[in-house]
């Protein structure tokens, strides 16, 4: 399978493990879901100071205010292990499924870069409420 294929099939699988939800619900458990995120994000980022599995993420945290936050991943957990087990063929495609979910879920999200891509980091902004595209942008990644 081409990574192009690969890429299209993970798409589709996320895709339809999405849509068996209703679509309120969906709106629902994304903003819990985020929530949850934005407080565990802050507690990870000082727990990283003690170390990392090595299938963790490194992050930086941003708190922006009572609707956003951002975080800025330098170390992917994906990536690590995909290299473990020769699967680097799933990045970036993977990377793409956070338009896909932020999308369903109601949230708003976007990133300029992202470690799938050979960037130094993945920079991530996030909001509780409001849009995303389905798919990246263009100059979105």
């Amino acid at each position: 399978m081409s990574a192009k294929e690969a890429d299209e099939l993970m798409w589709l699988m996320n895709e339809k493990m999405l849509l068996t939800v209703a679509k309120p619900f969906l709106h629902m458990v994304g903003k819990s879901y985020l929530k949850s995120f934005r407080r565990k994000a802050a507690e990870h980022e000082k727990r990283q100071k003690n170390g990392l599995h090595p299938f963790d993420w490194e992050i930086a945290f941003r708190n922006i205010d009572d609707n956003s936050f951002e975080i800025d991943i330098t170390k992917c957990g994906f990536i690590a292990f995909a290299g473990r087990f020769g699967a680097e063929g799933m990045l970036p495609g993977i990377c793409s499924v956070d338009y896909m979910i932020s999308h369903y879920m109601g949230n708003g999200f976007r990133r300029t870069m992202t470690l799938g891509h050979g960037d130094r980091c993945c920079d991530c902004h996030y909001e509780l409420t409001g849009k995303c595209p389905i798919r990246p942008p263009e100059g979105e990644r």
